[in-house]
């Protein structure tokens, strides 16, 4: 409903029933406002409906028209009658902040004048252009429909992310740490340098998987993974503690109340992949296959041409 005004003068006495009368027209107003739910939009959407007479074509609501546009001429559509899109399979991957795919579509007949159409199921996953050209936005899951006439293909599209974590030297140990009979991952970066460490933690770039991702380490001929570490967070976010073991610091990752540590050791060291059960971060332990000499910060500042990280949807 409509607010009524009073029209109160300065200085004039508020009467109760006029203050009765606004409480009123303010709890109606905002029992109003309180029905416009997504449930109601929608009911409310539904009532809108679309005729034609082969001539003008009329938007409706119940039985109110709202607009009326004219028909285009029919017979100056030169229809689809057959589509090809390549690529031919269903089911593809791009990278999230890439466009490496290009869906082409060929229609027949060579003059068909109706438009060649691309849709995304998500934009925020995946987006592709009126022309084609399919670009990764963030990981995760869409559908890409192409639609000329009545004819349509789906593509199921994962987007994927490549993960470049910020390597140390050092080594990664289950002991001495211990917390309240569980074991957390210590790194020691003080007194090895012959492996390279991704951080265990997002807080320094770690690799941190949802429940149903899935980690691939793929290594060229000179890397391999010795091991990697799976931490499952508690009911608290994990913590870094620095102890002191043998007179040298250790930095500790706490998996808190809860919380777990476990190391794996993968059978095919070159092509590692690793799925989540539960939210969980990756620590990799990273070796050279040729020779144990240290580390030094140029060969850590290109080791992820070396070893590659993908994150999969």
């Amino acid at each position: 409903m409509g607010y009524k005004t009073h029209n109160f003068l300065a200085g004039a006495k508020l009467s109760a029933q006029s203050l009765n009368e606004m409480d009123e027209q303010i709890k109606e107003n905002t029992d109003g406002v309180a029905l416009f739910t997504m449930e109601t939009i929608v009911e409310q959407i539904k009532k809108l409906s679309l005729t034609t007479d082969g001539e003008y074509i009329y938007l409706y609501f119940d039985s109110t028209l709202i607009n009326e546009v004219p028909v285009s001429d029919a017979s100056a559509i030169i229809p689809c009658e057959g589509m090809t899109v390549t690529p031919n399979d269903s089911t593809f991957s791009v990278q999230a902040g890439e466009a490496s795919v290009t869906i082409q579509v060929q229609i027949a007949p060579t003059d068909c004048n109706q438009s060649v159409r691309f849709r995304s199921s998500d934009i925020n996953v995946v987006n592709v252009s009126s022309t084609g050209v399919v670009s990764g936005k963030a990981r995760g899951k869409a559908v890409i429909t192409v639609i000329c006439g009545k004819y349509k293909k789906e593509f199921q599209v994962t987007v994927w992310e490549k993960f470049l974590p910020d390597w140390v030297a050092g080594e990664y140990v289950n002991a001495p740490y211990t917390n309240s009979g569980k074991t957390g991952l210590s790194v020691d970066i003080s007194t090895s340098g012959k492996r390279a460490l991704s951080y265990p933690y997002t807080d320094q770039k770690g690799i941190k998987l949802a429940a149903g991702e899935t980690l691939t380490v793929s290594c060229d001929d000179t890397y391999e993974v010795q091991n990697y570490y799976v931490i499952i967070p508690g009911n608290t976010d994990l913590q870094y503690t620095t102890v002191m073991h043998n007179g040298n610091p250790w930095m500790v990752v706490d998996p808190d109340a809860g919380g777990s540590t476990s190391t794996e050791t993968p059978f095919d060291k070159a092509n590692v992949s690793y799925t989540a059960e539960e939210e969980c971060y990756i620590a990799l332990m990273i070796r050279r296959k040729a020779n144990n000499n240290d580390f030094d910060s140029e060969e850590l500042s290109a080791l992820s041409s070396h070893v590659v990280c993908k994150i999969n949807p």
